[in-house]
């Protein structure tokens, strides 16, 4: 910080450094750093917890008798306008899908390890009905492929259909089947965790005589699926 021969400067998280244009004042590194500092990950996950610390502190200070510290009222403040709007976003109301995923918690299966995992993401986008977006945080966040499957068979349950699976396959057997297969497809290799989308098919398809039995299903991406359609592979 900053020293007068009266006071002492303090610096908010996101404050711009006197005299020094694009610097800023960065509270978890407590030191100076350029605006982009600013966008890594662990920075714009916390920046609302930084910020209000900050403030909370500098408020604490102006009361204290003891030492006197400065603070210009028209301070340059980078986060105080995200902050603010990150903190709207968390109190918005969350899609039906949201809510609904979030009583799930208790399941003892995947669907239920991505609701206790999702309630406990502060910055998870709760406000979105979007597959692709809420698939782009889980991956963003280092999710692991059965976290997005889970996803994927989340929406599916919530929405009540099945893809274009319609043989009561139960959620074990599904997840048992993507497991064994590596969250991958069985044609194209593509997997979850490089954005694919997965189904379980059947090998010969049941309209053609095929059954339920764990050596007739396999894993699909979307594309192969759609292309395979009821040829016997």
């Amino acid at each position: 910080m900053a020293n007068t021969a009266q006071t002492t400067r303090f610096y908010v998280h996101g404050d711009e450094r006197e005299g020094t244009a694009e610097s800023f004042y960065c509270a978890r590194c407590d030191a100076f750093e350029g605006r982009g500092h600013f966008n890594t990950e662990d920075h714009v996950e916390r920046r609302v917890e930084l910020y209000e610390r900050s403030v909370n502190a500098w408020r604490a200070l102006q009361k204290s008798k003891t030492i006197r510290y400065r603070r210009p009222s028209k301070a340059k403040n980078i986060i105080a306008d995200e902050a603010a709007a990150d903190k709207r976003r968390r109190r918005a109301a969350p899609t039906d899908f949201l809510k609904w995923l979030a009583r799930q918690d208790h399941r003892d299966d995947p669907i239920g390890d991505l609701a206790a995992d999702v309630k406990r993401d502060k910055r998870f986008p709760v406000t979105t009905t979007s597959r692709d977006m809420l698939n782009e945080h889980l991956r963003s966040r280092g999710a692991c492929a059965e976290a997005l499957v889970a996803l994927d068979e989340a929406v599916k349950e919530f929405e009540g259909r099945e893809g274009p699976v319609r043989t009561g396959l139960s959620k074990k057997v599904r997840f048992d089947v993507f497991k064994a297969d590596g969250y991958s497809c069985q044609i194209c290799g593509k997997r979850a965790d490089s954005g694919a989308r997965l189904e379980v098919d059947h090998k010969i398809p049941v309209a053609k005589g095929g059954t339920n039995e764990r050596s007739n299903l396999w894993t699909l991406c979307f594309d192969c699926n759609r292309g395979k359609r009821d040829t016997f592979l």
